[in-house]
């Protein structure tokens, strides 16, 4: 192989590959800004983060040592910052809202949104809804069920820690 070859085999390469390495330190770098901005909100309302994920655009955290979860969501221009004290919660739960339509003969089934929801002990508190997908703003889900359904059990067991 003459040194001409090998440099153009060598620009092929960067070309072909160069835009998947960007791609994920940009994921990279935007997940840690995600987090830190989490870190931020904990710190806002006197809270330390436990234990923490990032999925896409938005955060959650918590506080175990002062019964606290963090929820960070930065979509376009709009940024969400909440915090929910968990002993005033009896029950933390996803809420999937769909609708349903008829397609060529077929029924189809569509998530307009996927919400962490808070239920208060008292009649007199209002619940509380950490979105994390609305079909309105993205098109595509990226994990939300799952990843609210593991949430929603790691709060549900720290509620009851909380009522022992």
């Amino acid at each position: 192989m003459d040194l001409g070859t090998m440099f153009i085999g060598a620009v092929v390469a960067v070309l072909c590959f160069g835009p998947f390495i960007l791609v994920s330190l940009n994921t990279q770098k935007k997940k840690k800004n995600t987090a830190r901005a989490l870190e931020a909100v904990a710190a806002k309302y006197n809270g330390n983060i436990d234990e923490k994920e990032v999925n896409g655009h938005y955060a959650l955290g918590i506080d175990k040592q002062n019964n606290k979860v963090f929820f960070y969501n930065a979509v376009k221009d709009t940024v969400t910052e909440q915090f929910v004290d968990l002993t005033n919660v009896s029950l933390c739960k996803v809420n999937s809202i769909s609708r349903t339509f008829k397609e060529r003969g077929k029924i189809q089934s569509l998530v307009d949104r996927i919400e962490i929801l808070f239920l208060p002990e008292g009649k007199e508190q209002r619940e509380t809804t950490f979105e994390l997908f609305n079909a309105d703003i993205s098109l595509q889900g990226n994990g939300e069920i799952p990843f609210a359904e593991v949430w929603t059990r790691k709060i549900n067991e720290q509620i009851r820690n909380i009522k022992k």
